[in-house]
Formats: structure tokens, sequence, C-alpha cells
């Protein structure tokens, strides 16, 4: 049994028995089945008389909601009790399957497969410092920005890389960004960054390392700078976080600040702007077909979503399906990551400065 399915089992296991927990049945999960479109987990109930006290329907609603699974089926024949957990469709190659298939530089990401073949992202490029990802709801954008920030975290050591991760609070997902579960990187440099007025003091703060290591003639470490739904900037109205933004796109490669983020399609004259800066790699995912002629992507109009792109680039276009990578294999890498690194300083959300070769957090 590979890790990967041992540590899904285990999770999954430990979910079931706190649910039912949490709903006043004590169990324990005493081993189980994995069949091909299922997981059958059987139980050994502590409470011979609990059983006919469960809310099964409220019960069931809670674990489909907590596994992230499509179904889930709670029986009990003969005095066994099962779960039966749904596996759900696949969404394409996992993250962890294709890094076993590959070897990565540091600065080098998995972007996920095309023709078969892994796709990757190098940062340390010129040609490929920044990446803007645009698609409408279920394209999934914001597990490709999480794949992506997980395979670089894994092959880059703190002092080669770290990450800074903005979440506005207008953003398509709101509070439920994928990206929200990158908290636990060890690679922060602070907690994610979440208010609007955090947001504009770190992006200060962004735009002023450009011109520190300009003059000290330093990159390291990269800084990679993750935004989820960076079209709410120009929502806000301000010139100022949209001339930030700008800066670090057009100046910020040869420092050594790398700009990943994903957009929705662009609404409003100043969003589509957005859509027109130097970004040296665009991929874009499921539009709505007259959206795609018009910014020249057509195809993006007959993408499914659920992770299928088009990647653009020095000219040359090319589908990829986005690497997939769920909860389970998350906690994976995250286990691997606290194992083995070293936590960087977290700032509970406050935002940094520089004062000479040290960053300073600021305490609120």
């Amino acid at each position: 049994m590979s890790k990967r399915l041992q540590n899904r089992l285990r999770l999954q296991a430990r979910v079931i028995e706190e649910l039912f927990r949490r709903h006043g049945l004590a169990v324990h999960v005493d081993g189980g089945v994995v069949g091909s479109h299922v997981t059958s987990y059987r139980l050994r109930e502590q409470d011979e008389f609990g059983w006919e006290r469960l809310p099964l329907p409220e019960l069931t609603e809670d674990l489909v909601e907590s596994l992230g699974v499509p179904d889930v089926r709670i029986r009990r024949e003969f005095g066994q009790a099962e779960v039966e957990v749904g596996h759900g469709p696949s969404t394409g190659a996992g993250l962890l399957d294709l890094l076993e298939q590959v070897s990565l530089s540091p600065l080098v990401g998995l972007l996920g497969t095309a023709s078969g073949r892994p796709l990757l992202l190098n940062l340390a490029s010129a040609e490929t410092a920044h990446m803007l990802v645009v698609g409408g709801p279920g394209a999934g954008k914001s597990g490709l920005l999480r794949s992506l920030a997980v395979s670089l975290a894994l092959h880059s050591r703190q002092a080669q890389l770290q990450m800074v991760c903005f979440l506005p609070p207008g953003g398509e997902r709101g509070g439920g960004s994928p990206l929200r579960t990158l908290a636990y990187l060890p690679h922060l440099m602070t907690s994610l960054v979440t208010d609007m007025d955090d947001i504009r003091e770190v992006l200060a703060f962004l735009v002023a390392e450009i011109d520190y290591r300009r003059q000290a003639g330093v990159r390291l470490p990269h800084i990679v700078v993750l935004f989820d739904d960076v079209s709410c900037l120009y929502d806000a109205r301000s010139e100022e976080l949209a001339s930030s933004l700008l800066r670090l796109l057009n100046e910020g490669g040869p420092a050594g600040i790398h700009l990943l983020a994903t957009s929705g399609p662009p609404a409003t004259a100043r969003q589509k702007r957005l859509l027109q800066a130097d970004w040296p790699v665009r991929v874009v995912g499921r539009l709505a077909p007259e959206l795609a002629a018009e910014i020249g992507m057509p195809d993006a109009g007959r993408l499914a979503g659920q992770g299928g792109f088009l990647v653009h680039s020095q000219g040359a276009e090319l589908r990829f399906q986005a690497a997939a990578l769920d909860d389970f294999d998350l906690q994976l890498c995250l286990d691997e990551l606290q194992q083995s690194r070293r936590p960087a300083k977290k700032a509970n959300g406050a935002p940094f400065s520089r004062n000479g070769d040290e960053v300073v957090f600021a305490a609120r």
C-alpha cells in the first residue's frame, strides 16, 4: 500500500470517528476495503444501543462535506456497521504522482500535464517569471495556484524561496479560497494577508524591496507573491494598489520577486487593462465564448473547466490539465515540510518592513 493511500485512509478514518462522536456515538474504524469506486470502513461500536439515536441524514451530510467526497452511505446489517465513501471523478493527474516522474530544481514548479507529460514553470527565467491565471467560476484557478505553490515549496529551501499570500476580502471565492490551506507552509513570510489595509502595506513593502535589492545587488531569497483574484484591486478604485501591482510585474523579476495571480473574467475596462499588462505567462481557463474571442484565445470558450487550461507564453499556446492536489495529499505534503524544514517566522497577519538586512514584523 502506498504512503499516499495509507495517509488518505488514516485521515478519513479519523474524520469518521470524530463526526460519529459529535453525533453521539463512539466508534472505532476497524479496517475496511478499498474498491475501485468506494472505500468501505468497518466500524466497531462502543455503545451497542447508541445506533438507534443517530441522526443519520445529518451525519451523512456532515461526512460528505468534511471528507470532500460526492457521496457517503452509512449502513448496519447483522450487527455490523459500515461507512462507504465514494471516490468521486478524477480531475487530472495527481501532483504527487507527477512529482515522482520529474526531478525539480529550486524555483521550478509543476503546473500539470500536457500531452501526457509534466508541464513545468521556471520562475528563475525572465521569460516565465510571472503568471496570470484567468477563468470563470469552476475553472480551477485557485486549485492550480495551490498545487504550483506546494510543488515549489517541496523543492526549494526557505533560504532560496519565501512566499506571501494575498486573499482579498472581495475575492471571487470570499473566505473559501483553496489557498487558505497554504497558511501552514513554512515558506510563508507572514500569515495570510486578507485585510485591504494590510494588502496595501505589504504591497508597498514589496515595491520598496525591489529598490533595496536593486541597490544592494541581491536576489535571494526569491519571493513568490500569490494573489487570489487580483482583479479586486482594480475594483478597489485605488491607483496606488494598481501601480504597486504593475511595478511588481514590470520590475520584480530581476529582483527575484515573482507574481502568481488569478483573476475572474474581466468585467470592467480597468480589469481588462490588467489582462493587457505584460504578463510573461498567461493561463486561461473556461470562459464565455464571446469573452474568449475578445482576449484572442477562442479555444478557452470550449474548455470544460475543472482544471483544463490553455497556457500562452513566448508566442506559443498549449492546452494542459492542472495537477490535482486534494486536501489529503496536501496534508501529506505539509507533514513532510514541517518535519524537514524549520518553520518560517510568522507575523499574525501584520504588515512588515525592512530595516537594513532584516525583515521586521509590526506587532498589533
